[in-house]
């Protein structure tokens, strides 16, 4: 009796303390009980299975098997060994911060590319929690997501490597003395550019030698084999829809095609170009190891070569003989122009200092002239003074602006150049394209960039300026 009076006490109190007083029904009250019970009781391991399982695009679809397994493996790896048994309603800023900081990448040149992987993961995570509802509470897991760290994306440890066009001939001439025909992956990966995995699951069935054409039509995919607990290597479907499509390629290319499918490979439309001796498709690690990673080592330039720097070789190769980055994005199946400027924002250095050199040779008569005839001139006119003096010529030529203005304009000072040279200078660089244009005044000495920019693009100066920027940074 007297513990239900002191219940109905209490509930008096509740129900008197105003309308903000706290007194809820009974049933409701439990109701929540329960709830933030179920939202406690959810650890990090938990949710993050649940995630995993039931993670989509944007446009509702389901992730692809390759992203999950990546997923999986920093979540194994990298996240579960710290977060695994924390409740998510318990990991904090603070939390997350003493786990970026378990890291050492003072002494692990590797550590800090796997953290923000991982952290990538982790915020995924953490921004579902924030604002998807959790069956059984009617509400999102966390309020904020404890993900707070602004992460700075570490520098690239690989340096992409542009193969020559003789450097590829001996690469492939070295794979094929390992053995005949694989070779050719060389050339689709360092001129067509295809991904290694899209290469290695080609059939014959893709190449139409006739017309010149190149479907991409599955790739190599790495999954998670739940009965083996471990990642297997299978054929699925392309990076994105962009990347399914055609991949033209020229006569000499074709040549290579039709060698390549009367020699090495089976008369049925679905055989592999490059399989195992078993006749199955060969794995990424496979044609690493056992020729690929051999054979460049053998040839002087590409010992960082990486299969997948064919793919930036293919791209500055034809923008170097060229093509416009949309024709490049096309080549290379991007589904957004701005990964194309990604792949290709550094021109081969041969190809830089070429199109420099050529750009600086038209100022070779009046640097010469600058370095040591103007002495010669002078004394000239002094030693002659009875020589008639040439009358000036109505207009000259604005170096700065590359157009005619009028003799008595006012000179702009180191802008000004006689015969026009600067403004020849300009036009040589306006027959280029911009990302080349770019690439040029980049590596032109302050001085002589000062001097050519103002008579090109806003956009182009804007790119140039970006560029000087980053560098500077």
């Amino acid at each position: 009796m007297m513990r239900a009076q002191g219940w109905l006490d209490d509930e008096y109190k509740k129900l008197t303390e105003g309308p903000d007083g706290g007194w809820k029904p009974v049933k409701l009250r439990k109701l929540e009980a329960k709830k933030r019970d179920a939202r406690d009781g959810v650890t990090f391991a938990a949710y993050a299975q649940t995630w995993l399982d039931t993670r989509r695009l944007p446009n509702g679809e389901p992730i692809k098997q390759s992203s999950k397994t990546k997923h999986r493996e920093k979540l194994r790896n990298h996240l579960i060994p710290f977060f695994g048994n924390i409740r998510m309603v318990d990991i904090t800023p603070k939390v997350v911060q003493e786990w970026w900081d378990t890291y050492d990448t003072q002494h692990d040149p590797h550590a800090a590319g796997a953290r923000n992987a991982a952290y990538e993961t982790l915020k995924a995570i953490m921004h579902t929690a924030e604002n998807e509802t959790y069956p059984g509470i009617d509400g999102t897991l966390i309020i904020k997501s404890p993900c707070r760290i602004k992460a700075a994306r570490p520098a690239k440890r690989h340096k992409t490597v542009n193969a020559s066009t003789q450097q590829l001939i001996a690469l492939a001439d070295a794979m094929d003395a390992l053995r005949p025909g694989i070779g050719l992956t060389a050339w689709i990966m360092g001129r067509l550019g295809l991904r290694i995995g899209e290469t290695l699951a080609l059939q014959r069935g893709d190449i139409d030698v006739e017309h010149g054409v190149l479907y991409v039509r599955r790739t190599l995919t790495q999954v998670y084999d739940d009965k083996t607990d471990k990642t297997i290597t299978t054929v699925g479907t392309p990076k994105t829809k962009d990347s399914a499509a055609p991949v033209q390629f020229g006569e000499n290319m074709a040549k290579l095609f039709e060698a390549h499918l009367r020699d090495h490979v089976a008369s049925q439309p679905e055989a592999w170009l490059f399989p195992t001796n078993r006749g199955t498709t060969m794995t990424e690690a496979n044609y690493r190891d056992r020729y690929f990673n051999p054979a460049k080592k053998t040839v002087p330039g590409l010992e960082d070569y990486w299969p997948h720097d064919g793919r930036h070789t293919a791209g500055t190769y034809t923008m170097e003989n060229g093509a416009s980055p949309n024709m490049v994005k096309q080549q290379l199946r991007h589904s957004d122009v701005r990964m194309t400027n990604k792949y290709l924002d550094t021109t081969s250095e041969q190809h830089r200092r070429a199109i420099i050199t050529r750009v600086d040779d038209e100022l070779a008569g009046y640097a010469d002239r600058k370095r040591g005839d103007d002495t010669t001139d002078t004394q000239d006119a002094q030693d002659t003074p009875d020589t008639p003096q040439a009358a000036p010529s109505p207009t000259s030529v604005s170096a700065s602006a590359g157009t005619p203005v009028p003799a008595s304009a006012p000179a702009t000072g180191t802008d000004t150049e006689p015969g026009g040279r600067l403004g020849m200078v300009v036009a040589q660089l306006r027959s280029l394209s911009e990302d080349v244009q770019v690439s040029v005044l980049v590596g032109m000495d302050d001085d002589r960039r000062g001097r050519v920019l103002p008579s090109l693009s806003k956009d182009v100066q804007a790119r140039v300026m970006g560029e000087l920027i980053r560098k500077a940074v």
